[in-house]
Order: C-alpha cells, then sequence, then structure tokens
C-alpha cells in the first residue's frame, strides 16, 4: 500500500460555542454570593464612572477598606449560561437611549415596574464589634484594685496568654523576665484567676478545670483527685473504675463527670470565634399566604445599579466619533451590560428558588416533612437550563422560612443514597436526623449500639449497615455507646 499525502483546502460547517467575556462574566456573576456581589459592583464603580449604585456611599464606609481584584477572579468554565442572549450592545442607539432616561439614571429594574420600584434600603450592619481575650482581661484588670507590682505584672502575664486562655511561660520564666519575687507572682496569678471567663491563665488543662470548679463552689478534695489523676479516665467513660480508686459510688462519679464535661477546655476560645463571627442576608423569601408558598426575592439583598444620568447628559451633547463620545459609550456600555447580567442573575435564582420550594413543598408548608432526595439535574430539567447553573445558582445564596435560614443547596441533596425492598428512599441529612431522635431517646444506662441503630433503621425499608451509622454518629458528634452510658 503506497501512502500519499498533500495539502488542500476543504470548506466545513460546524456548530462551535464560543464563550464571549460577557457570557463568562454572567456566570461570575451568577456565582457570587449577595456580599460578594456587592463587593463586586463597588470595584467596578472604582474603573467605571459611569456606573452609580443606591447607597453605595453607605457599603463603602461600612467595608471601610478597597475591594480586592481577587473578588472578581474565576476559574473560567466550559458550561453554557443557558438561554443568555446578550444585546448586542455596540450597535445601541445610545442617544435613544439616553434621550429616554429619567432623572435618576438608568435602573436594571425600571423595565419590570411595580416591585421593584419601591424604595430600597440597605440592611444595616449587623456585625459586632470584635473583642480580644487580652483587652476582656486588661478592662477587667483595670478596675481591680491592688499594688502597682502586681498589676503589672498580671498585665504581663495577660498579654502572653495563648488564643485558648493558657500560660506560654512558666513561672521561673516570668519571674526572670521580670525581675519579680516569687510572692508578686503568686498575687498576680490568683487576680487573674479570678476573671472571667473562669479557667484564664492556667497552666494546664486540669488547672484549668479545677479554676472553673471553684469558680462554682465545687472544689472540694475528689474533684482535685479526680482532675489531677483521672482526667483520662473520665475522658472514656470509665465511672466504677474512678469510683473503685475513689472508693466513691458509681453515681457520685457520674455527678462528677457531668459537671466537669459542662466545663470549657479552651476558656478563651469563645473570642476567636466572636471575630470571626459573619451574619447572613437571605437572597430569596417564602411565605406561606393563604395557604399557598410564595417565593420571594429579597431586595434588600440585591444593589441596585444606574447609570449616572449626568453621563447620559454629556453623551448627549457630545460629538459622534471623538473622543469623549467613545469614552461615554464604552463606560455607559459597560454600565447597562453590568445593570442587566445582575437581572438576568435575580431571574436565574428566582426560576431555581420556585423549582425547590415547589419539589421540596412538604418542608416549607409545615416544617414537619423531610427534605426529600433531589438533584441539579432534576431542577435544570424542570426550569429549562444546564445543571451547572443550577449549581452556581444554589452555592453561597441562602433562602429564608418560617423554619429558618438555609443555603439553597441544603435543598438539592441529591438523589436518595439509601432505597430498601420496600420502596423506601432516604437522604443521609434524614439519617442523621433519625440517628439524632433515636440516640436522644435512649435509655442512658443501656445505650443503643450502632448495629442496633441500623437494624431498628432497616425495619422501615432502608438498607443501611452498622459502619455507616457509626460515620454519620461521629459526623454529628455523637459519642460511642459505651461513652453514652451513664450509671446509677
Amino acid at each position: 500500500m503506497e501512502l500519499t499525502f498533500g495539502q488542500g483546502l476543504n470548506l466545513e460547517q460546524s456548530q462551535k460555542l464560543t464563550l464571549t467575556p460577557e457570557m463568562i462574566q454572567s456566570l461570575n456573576i451568577l456565582q457570587f454570593s449577595s456580599n460578594d456581589l456587592i463587593d463586586f459592583v463597588l470595584g467596578q464603580m472604582e474603573v467605571n464612572p459611569a456606573i452609580d449604585m443606591e447607597n453605595g456611599d453607605i457599603y463603602l464606609k461600612e467595608l471601610g477598606e478597597s475591594i480586592h481584584d481577587d473578588r472578581m477572579k474565576s476559574e473560567e468554565s466550559e458550561d453554557i449560561y443557558d438561554n443568555v442572549e446578550p444585546d448586542d450592545w455596540d450597535d445601541y442607539d445610545w442617544y435613544d437611549f439616553t434621550e429616554s432616561m429619567n432623572s435618576h439614571g438608568y435602573d436594571s429594574r425600571d423595565r419590570n415596574a411595580g416591585d421593584f420600584q419601591e424604595d430600597y434600603y440597605a440592611y444595616d450592619s449587623f456585625g459586632i464589634e470584635s473583642i480580644s481575650l487580652e483587652e476582656v482581661l486588661m478592662q477587667q484588670l483595670d478596675v481591680c484594685p491592688g499594688p502597682y507590682i502586681v498589676k503589672a505584672i498580671a498585665a504581663f502575664i495577660i498579654q502572653t496568654l495563648d488564643e485558648r486562655g493558657y500560660m506560654t511561660m512558666t513561672s521561673q520564666e516570668i519571674m526572670d523576665e521580670l525581675n519579680v519575687e516569687e510572692e508578686d507572682l503568686k498575687k498576680a496569678l490568683k487576680l487573674i484567676h479570678s476573671f472571667e471567663p473562669a479557667g484564664v491563665g492556667a497552666e494546664s488543662l486540669s488547672e484549668c478545670l479545677a479554676l472553673q470548679a471553684a469558680a462554682v463552689d465545687r472544689l472540694d478534695t475528689n474533684m482535685e483527685l479526680i482532675l489531677e489523676n483521672h482526667l483520662e479516665d473520665i475522658a472514656a467513660n470509665r465511672i466504677r473504675e474512678v469510683g473503685r480508686a475513689l472508693g466513691l459510688k458509681p453515681a457520685k462519679v457520674q455527678e462528677y463527670a457531668d459537671l466537669i464535661r459542662s466545663f470549657d477546655p479552651k476558656p478563651g476560645s469563645m473570642y476567636q470565634q466572636m471575630e470571626s463571627t459573619r451574619f447572613i442576608v437571605p437572597d430569596v423569601l417564602v411565605e406561606i399566604d393563604e395557604g399557598k408558598l410564595s417565593v420571594k426575592l429579597n431586595e434588600n439583598a440585591v444593589p441596585r445599579v444606574s447609570i449616572r444620568s449626568e453621563y447620559g447628559q454629556m453623551l448627549r451633547e457630545s460629538e459622534k466619533n471623538t473622543n469623549v463620545n467613545v469614552f461615554l459609550t464604552t463606560h455607559i456600555n459597560s454600565a447597562k451590560w453590568l445593570a442587566k447580567a445582575i437581572e438576568q442573575r435575580c431571574n436565574t435564582i428566582m426560576k431555581v428558588s420556585s423549582a425547590i420550594v415547589s419539589e421540596q413543598s412538604d418542608f416549607f408548608a409545615d416544617g414537619r416533612g423531610e427534605v426529600k432526595p433531589l438533584t441539579m439535574k432534576d431542577i435544570a430539567e424542570k426550569i429549562g437550563v444546564h445543571e451547572s447553573t443550577v449549581s452556581r445558582a444554589v452555592n453561597g445564596k441562602y433562602i429564608q422560612s418560617k423554619q429558618g435560614i438555609f443555603e439553597l443547596r441544603y435543598f438539592v441533596p441529591g438523589a436518595g443514597r439509601f432505597a430498601g425492598k420496600k420502596g423506601s428512599e432516604a437522604t443521609a441529612d434524614s439519617l442523621k436526623k433519625l440517628i439524632r431522635q433515636m440516640v436522644a431517646g435512649e435509655d442512658r444506662r443501656t445505650p443503643l449500639s450502632d448495629r442496633s441503630i441500623a437494624e431498628a433503621i432497616m425495619i422501615t425499608g432502608v438498607e443501611i449497615s452498622r459502619r455507616t451509622v457509626a460515620k454519620y454518629r461521629e459526623e454529628m458528634g455523637i459519642p460511642s455507646s459505651s461513652m453514652r452510658r451513664r450509671v446509677k
């Protein structure tokens, strides 16, 4: 066989998807949470003077910092944003457009009228002023009487505590560092140990727990012995062994163990948590009106983007094809695209949310129903979009109902992972809830084993293994049956 090679021109027609910059940006905007979307718009305002946002100055004041470019970056995806038909804004007659603008500028929701015309008020900043453990302790130190040297040593110790509230230097190291007497150091430590939260300034876990026991007047000899010698036994729920070692009845040891477990082993960590507290603004509201579920967009979670009216006036007054005209047209073009992209985002979130509420109506109607198996593919087919669009719409978006605030993704748990011969079907979340209920109702003298729980669930027709029960129990932070056993 002889092979021949050659060159030639062939005309071939094929369909190919090309993601325009506008479509890529639309994907990003849909993926943004409400807070990220506001940050993105504020960032666009910095580079495009034609963009205006109602109450934008308030948002800027609340942020108190510049917008980082990385907020606007996202990995490009090959998935398409369904049903997006961007206008050919290059051919748009901007002179006619600016003539029709009202005195307040173009608003992305003007065309819908009605609900979108109401006054918009941004959410107040509900953030709490963060306060550190050091500040809490120093405030208490300031109002405490005592010799200057003792308070000075206490201030030094407070500044060296770790985030849990524990000492990071030994007593000898502190004395060497400050060149102070041991008596003054003990007085300083005693002063710190009297502060709230109880347990701060300890050198070890046992001392931390002892300080908390003393604060509630429960530090007796038996408690001291347990904390010093039997903490591991208490952690492993070896109640009878501790009782035999101390000559106490198991019920008395159980009482001590319950008290110890109520203490905080890291008393300073609560202030670290306060600093990272974030508040969620729901994107969608679910209400019940005359027995029917209604889904509404939370207008306060969406920035109202418009075009500054003065730029429209400047465009009307400028001559065509001049540098000024090109500059104005480019920036107004970008501003209108942003407004349209935000409107498209709202429409998509509403479609997805409405479909989810419709499918999970039992849950939203009375709150007693379980979240049933539901996939993103199911939602995508119902509203006629791509599955990736649903994924972007549910991530980081929240829905508020009488049952509370949930991430939209919570209601799309996927297909039922567990199905039995009787046709029963359950999701991981519903099984976890069932396991928690069974554990809550058990007799603590004879707690349910993982196998017993699995067998009880399988009676309902859902196949589940002992290993899966153990996995879900651990994920929920529920101790094993041996750890849950109590003595009377």
